[in-house]
């Protein structure tokens, strides 16, 4: 699109997975530059909910293009790598749980219910 409008952009939220503005744009769309560095891997740009492609501007900075009106900016830091390394932790963690739980079942079984041992032996 082309870049004719001007406007303000507001920090209204960080945290180290996510960064949160606020934007009104006059007049068009504007290129909105952040001071953060363009790191395309794991990030996710939505304006008001729906995802935009950011943009690399001065060789390290990230930007977006943004319509005109007032919009809430959103990137948020979301590999994939993480969430599938995530969900193999969990099923590893559930899997030794479990076995612990068996072997312990049974330990307390043989305790219970120890085995029978034969009334008449051979000699």
């Amino acid at each position: 699109p082309q870049i004719s409008g001007s406007g303000k952009i507001l920090l209204t939220k960080k945290t180290p997975n996510s960064i949160k503005y606020t934007s009104t744009i006059e007049n068009g769309f504007a290129l909105g530059v952040f001071s953060e560095v363009y790191y395309p891997d794991g990030w996710i740009a939505t304006i008001d909910g729906k995802e935009v492609e950011i943009l690399r501007v001065n060789y390290i900075l990230r930007a977006l293009s943004i319509p005109a009106g007032q919009h809430e900016i959103l990137f948020e830091f979301k590999p994939d790598s993480y969430f599938k390394n995530n969900t193999i932790t969990i099923i590893g963690s559930w899997s030794v749980l479990f076995a612990f739980l068996i072997g312990l079942g049974m330990d307390m079984r043989s305790k219970i219910m120890p085995i029978a041992k034969p009334i008449f032996s051979k000699k």
